[in-house]
């Protein structure tokens, strides 16, 4: 039952087919109701009509004027369903009136008042104030012709009312028509305004949600984010101007940072920016973080040179774009209308600019980020190329120093084989060892039962030797070098630590031996004597087999030519004449 019920009201009271608009969508409702009323009243006329046992040429006439109403409702129902409402309004229509006709030249009563409401009520609905004028005045001169023909004996029908009571209730019909008429043209100009207004809301909505949606989707950076939400704004709330102010770190100045139109892009150029404390619109809004309208006329609230460049406009209001408790900028909306932001314009434009401030101040963020992911970067790759220049610093400087090192040994490779339980120096290198220290990495060659692995010694990046073990199958091989690469490991820390001890301990030998020169020079107190202290001193701890010390005042460079005795000194004397020793 409720399956049928439910079937039924979606056939009879819901288009089925979706209207773009919401005009169209009330048309589509009301004449499905109305056609359903109709089709209600027809269909108990025709029941009354089969129950007269007589029937009159009226009544065959009223019979055939109901049947055609009834089917006329379902060529109603069907244009509904499938979308052609202009022409379903239309055949109700003049269904509806001329069923009105119909029943009222049967005679003038005012029983058949509420016939004639019907067409009248439909016509406000879906017509609204012009469609009740245009019905009240057909109707009441169709009544007042019915009433004229009447009274004159032209038009005569069975229900005829006495002549002195006819145009008393041509008078009351005519008085109540007036007045449905006229209440039905109040209602329908009122509700127009309401659907006006929620239409209005609705596309505001809308738009404020598609603008809001633009603003903080897909954006590729803070300029394009600005840009577009100007031309959104202004191409959605049809605008004439739209320009974004934003303020500075120091809240002294805002700036124009994006503008719609030729207008726009003069300003930018310009650099053109306000001072925050200014007594126009958009100051007033940064100093007081609410929304603030201003007519604009010969004296213009504008600042001068958006005055300048704007004379078309009549109207402006200026939205603060606010982050917390700061205001981070103005939107500067302008009309070329006068009075043109109504407080619902107001409202959307206010929620935009919630939306928009929170999009600027993430785009912000993120190129804050972006910069600073950028300056890590870079540092990143500068502290990586140091470490480079530090690592081939490291591998030169440990191949030097292991250089000066078997140099100073007189030695060029130090080296020890075991072979046969015995240890004995050996600085030959096999080509396995060879290997591993140009590759850096193990080397292993196996001949039948014999496997030999090698595995490089590796002192900050520089490979200083090599490791080279002979062992049976038995072994694991990965065992093996896990084993060999730890104790390279250690043993190149352990070998360069000793180089290192031997090092300090040359070096404070050396200062024993310059401390001990010095005790003993400090213990002359003629020259002669020091002089010869320390030549002597200096070749003893050398081992030298010639040394020679020159004491004198370089005043110009030596220009002697010869040897021995005709040699001249620094200052071109005789070079007899220095103090000078010779060991």
């Amino acid at each position: 039952m409720q399956y049928v019920i439910d079937t039924l009201y979606h056939a009879l009271l819901v288009p089925r087919f979706r209207y773009p608009d919401g005009l169209s969508q009330v048309r589509a409702r009301a004449t499905l109701a109305f056609s359903l009323l109709m089709m209600v009243s027809s269909a108990f006329g025709l029941l009354g009509l089969l129950l007269q046992s007589t029937r009159s040429e009226l009544s065959n006439i009223v019979f055939v004027g109901s049947t055609a109403a009834l089917l006329g409702q379902f060529a109603v129902l069907g244009l509904v369903h499938a979308g052609a409402i202009q022409a379903a309004m239309a055949v109700f229509f003049v269904s509806a009136l001329g069923s009105a006709v119909g029943l009222y030249l049967e005679g003038a009563s005012t029983l058949y008042l509420l016939v004639f409401a019907l067409p009248l009520l439909y016509a406000s609905l879906c017509w609204f104030l012009r469609g009740a004028l245009l019905t009240t005045l057909f109707e009441i001169v169709l009544v007042v012709a019915v009433d004229r023909l009447q009274a004159n004996g032209i038009f005569v029908v069975a229900n005829r009312a006495a002549s002195e009571r006819l145009s008393l209730q041509t008078l009351l019909m005519v008085v109540a028509i007036l007045a449905i008429g006229s209440a039905s043209g109040i209602f329908s100009y009122e509700l127009r305004r309401a659907m006006q207004h929620v239409n209005r809301l609705l596309i505001r909505l809308r738009a404020t949600a598609e603008v809001a949606t633009q603003a903080t989707t897909n954006v590729t950076g803070l300029n394009d984010l600005l840009k577009r939400t100007v031309n959104y704004i202004r191409d959605r709330f049809a605008l004439y101007h739209v320009h974004l102010f934003l303020a500075d770190k120091e809240h002294r100045f805002v700036s124009l940072v994006a503008s719609t139109s030729e207008v726009g892009d003069v300003l930018l150029q310009r650099g053109y920016r306000l001072a925050i404390s200014s007594q126009n619109a958009i100051g007033q809004t940064m100093m007081s973080g609410e929304p603030v309208t201003a007519a604009v006329g010969e004296n213009s609230d504008l600042p001068q040179p958006v005055n300048e460049l704007s004379r078309n406009v009549r109207s402006e209001l200026a939205l603060p774009l606010i982050v917390g408790d700061e205001i981070i900028g103005v939107i500067d909306v302008q009309s070329v209308r006068p009075n043109a932001f109504a407080q619902e314009d107001i409202d959307s434009l206010l929620i935009i600019a919630t939306h928009v401030s929170i999009a600027i101040h993430n785009a912000q963020l993120f190129e804050e980020q972006r910069s600073a992911l950028n300056e890590n970067r870079r540092l990143f790759l500068d502290a990586e190329l140091n470490l480079r220049e530090i690592q081939r610093l490291n591998q030169r400087l440990t191949g030097e120093a292991w250089d000066e090192y078997l140099k100073a040994h007189h030695a060029e490779a130090v080296g020890y084989t075991l072979s046969n339980n015995q240890l004995r120096s050996d600085t030959t290198w096999t080509p396995l060892l060879q290997q591993a220290v140009s590759k850096r990495r193990a080397a292993i060659s196996k001949e039948g039962e014999r496997q030999v692995v090698a595995v490089p010694v590796e002192l900050r990046g520089r490979a200083i030797g090599a490791i080279e073990v002979e062992m049976s199958e038995n072994v694991r091989q990965s065992d093996a070098l896990d084993m060999l690469q730890a104790v390279a490991q250690r043993l190149a820390l352990s070998i360069d630590n000793a180089r290192l001890f031997e090092q300090a301990q040359e070096l404070a030998q050396q200062e024993l031996e310059v401390n001990a020169i010095s005790t003993k020079m400090q213990g002359v107190t003629k020259i002669d004597e020091i002089v010869l202290t320390a030549i002597d001193e200096l070749g003893r701890a050398l081992g030298a087999e010639a040394a020679s010390i020159r004491l004198a005042v370089a005043e110009r460079e030596h220009t002697g030519h010869g040897t021995g005795n005709g040699t001249r000194g620094p200052n071109g004397h005789d070079a007899n004449t220095n103090q000078g020793m010779q060991a």
